[in-house]
């Protein structure tokens, strides 16, 4: 099902899904039966979309609603001992640091997206959101972990499924 929208967050996100650390997150469980793939792309797309229509960097809220959570460990895995949820934005944020960075086709992250990725944990992380975009991808973070707990993991994919096979 493709549409002008889709095709549009397709081109953004398109480049970082091709990277083996973003490829890499298929293989973490996350909310439900989802994986932490699936659930950034959920992430993403509802964060494009909802500042897309408010007219704020869309661009920006959909590379880092895909960066937010590429902490690359298994977090029920025991050894982060109840951390996680506090200490994965700082570990995401030097994962995606350095897949931008060393990325020639990638640009390296702006202060919005760091913002993004840093505190999407609010209100657990010590310091709120600085943007607007900080925030939706903070509240679409929350709403799509909701849904996937919730198993409406086929209602959620309907636009963006084929973005998992890339």
């Amino acid at each position: 099902m493709s549409n002008k929208s889709t095709d549009e967050f397709e081109s953004i996100v398109l480049d970082l899904l091709n990277e083996d650390p973003v490829k890499k997150m298929e293989y973490i469980s996350c909310h439900g039966s989802a994986n932490f793939l699936e659930h950034s792309i959920n992430v993403a797309y509802m964060s494009y979309r909802i500042c897309k229509r408010f007219g704020l960097d869309y661009r920006a809220a959909a590379k880092g609603g895909m960066l937010h959570d590429l902490f690359l460990y298994d977090w029920r895995d025991g050894e982060h001992n109840g951390r996680h949820c506090f200490s994965h934005p700082q570990v995401a944020y030097k994962n995606a640091m350095r897949l931008c960075s060393k990325a020639d086709h990638i640009d390296d992250l702006t202060d919005l997206e760091k913002d993004i990725i840093l505190k999407h944990m609010w209100p657990l992380s010590a310091k709120r959101p600085r943007y607007r975009e900080s925030l939706v991808v903070c509240l679409a973070d929350k709403m799509c972990a909701a849904m996937e707990s919730l198993h409406m993991k086929r209602i959620m994919r309907k636009r963006t499924a084929h973005l998992i096979a890339v």
